[in-house]
């Protein structure tokens, strides 16, 4: 006697939850990163670019007067070459540069940068004799983009 199986069509249901499952579980792990992903994107799209014009005009002024006086004194002078809109507080003293995001105040110029309005990120020059030769990022925005040299 012979026992006519039965053919297999498709999925059981068990199989498919746990395919369900398991997309719930990338899903939740990936969201957060791409979001931190998006943030770090606002973030060089729309304060970096005025950040970098700042650093290459404090290193210039350091370098040729050898000394943050003049950086310092020279500062209003030099920010006025970035685009500073996304940016509520500014400040420059002795090597150290610290902004904070703001995003309210050109709604429209900074949209995308809400979850990081408020945030400050500081910049320290690291010097050499006579040159510098990079910025250590600190501070709370630099915490939550992963930029931070901090632990």
């Amino acid at each position: 006697m012979f026992v006519k199986m039965r053919e297999s069509k498709g999925f059981t249901l068990v199989e498919l939850m746990i395919v369900v499952a398991i997309i719930g579980i990338l899903a939740a792990v990936a969201v957060p990163y791409y979001q931190r992903y998006i943030a770090k994107a606002r973030f060089t799209a729309k304060i970096l670019p005025a950040a970098r014009i700042i650093q290459d005009g404090v290193a210039t002024n350091w370098s040729l007067n050898t000394g943050w006086h003049s950086a310092n004194s020279s500062y209003a002078t030099i920010k006025l070459d970035g685009d500073m809109s996304c940016i509520k507080t500014d400040s420059f003293a002795d090597g150290v540069l610290t902004f904070t995001v703001d995003s309210a105040t050109h709604a429209k110029t900074c949209s995308g940068l809400n979850a990081l309005s408020n945030q400050i990120i500081i910049w320290t020059a690291q010097t050499s004799p006579g040159i510098i030769t990079g910025w250590a990022l600190s501070g709370t925005l630099a915490t939550t983009l992963g930029l931070s040299n901090e632990k």
